[in-house]
C-alpha cells in the first residue's frame, strides 16, 4: 500500500485559524446582509407646498336676483382661479424591511397632521353697474396627509437609496363666500371631504447604528377633486332658493420630509 507524506504540522493550527476566522466573519455578514431587514416605527416633519384649482359657480336661471346673466357669468368667471397651499406636516411612520443582497424593499405607512392651507379673495365691480361691486373668497385646506407606500431601494454599508409609491389620503376643507353691495347678497360654505389619492417619491436612509436610521424624502401627491354643493344664497337676509352655488377644488402637492426610524 502507498505511503503519503504526512502534512507538515505547521498548516494544522493555520487552517485552525482559518475555519476560526470564516466562522466569526459568517455572523458580521449575514448581518450586513440584512442589516435594513425587520419592522420598524418612526416620527417624520416636513413642508410642502401645492396647487389647488378652484371653482365658485353661480346660477340664476329664473333671473330672480340678478338682472342679466351677465352678472353670474362674471361672478363665475372671478371664482375661477388657483391657489397655493403650503405649511408644514408632521407625524409618525411605520413599515418593514426585507433585505436581499443589495436589494431592500418593503413598505411604510404614515400619518401626519398637515398645515396645508391657501387662499384667495377678489373683489370686482358688476358690469354694467360700476358703483356696485361683489367680493368672492376661497380657501383650501389640508387637515391631515396620510399614506400607505411601497418601497424598494438599494444598500451600500450604511445606506439606502429607494424609491416609493402608492396610496395618499388627506380630507379637503372647502370655506368659500359671496358677499355683495346690491342686496347685500350672501352666499358662505364650509365643508371637508375625504380623499384617496397616490403618491409617489424618492428618498436616502443614513444606517446611525444601533437599531435607529436618519431618512429624507420627497412626496409629489395627488388627490383629485371635490365638489360641495353652496350654501343658502341670502338676499338682504332672506333665503333666494332660486340662486344656486357650488364649489370645488383639487390638491396637488410637494413635500420634503426628515425622520429618524427605529429597528426592532
Amino acid at each position: 500500500m502507498p505511503t503519503f507524506p504526512a502534512r507538515p504540522s505547521f498548516l494544522r493550527p493555520n487552517a485552525r485559524l482559518l475555519v476560526g476566522l470564516l466562522l466569526a466573519a459568517a455572523p458580521a455578514a449575514l448581518s450586513a446582509q440584512s442589516a435594513w431587514t425587520g419592522w420598524y416605527l418612526g416620527v417624520n416633519a416636513g413642508y410642502g407646498t401645492g396647487k389647488s384649482d378652484v371653482a365658485s359657480t353661480i346660477s340664476d336661471p329664473s333671473l330672480s336676483y340678478f338682472p342679466s346673466q351677465d352678472l353670474p357669468a362674471a361672478v363665475s368667471a372671478s371664482g375661477s382661479d388657483s391657489v397655493k397651499p403650503k405649511g408644514a406636516i408632521g407625524g409618525i411612520t411605520f413599515g418593514y424591511n426585507t433585505q436581499s443582497g443589495n436589494t431592500v424593499y418593503g413598505f411604510e405607512v404614515d400619518a401626519d397632521a398637515s398645515g396645508f392651507k391657501g387662499d384667495r379673495s377678489v373683489t370686482s365691480p358688476y358690469p354694467g353697474y360700476p358703483f356696485l361691486s361683489y367680493t368672492v373668497a376661497q380657501s383650501t385646506k389640508a387637515t391631515y396627509l396620510a399614506t400607505l407606500r411601497g418601497r424598494i431601494g438599494y444598500a451600500s454599508g450604511r445606506n439606502l437609496w429607494f424609491g416609493t409609491a402608492g396610496l395618499a389620503m388627506t380630507s379637503l376643507k372647502l370655506e368659500d363666500s359671496f358677499s355683495d353691495t346690491q342686496g347685500p347678497a350672501a352666499e358662505s360654505q364650509s365643508k371637508s371631504k375625504g380623499k384617496v389619492g397616490w403618491t409617489l417619491g424618492a428618498g436616502y436612509e443614513l444606517d446611525m447604528q444601533n437599531q435607529w436610521s436618519f431618512k429624507v424624502e420627497v412626496l409629489y401627491a395627488d388627490f383629485g377633486k371635490v365638489e360641495v354643493a353652496g350654501g343658502t344664497f341670502t338676499d338682504g337676509g332672506t333665503p333666494n332658493p332660486n340662486v344656486s352655488y357650488t364649489h370645488s377644488a383639487n390638491l396637488k402637492s410637494e413635500m420634503i420630509r426628515f425622520g429618524f426610524n427605529y429597528r426592532f
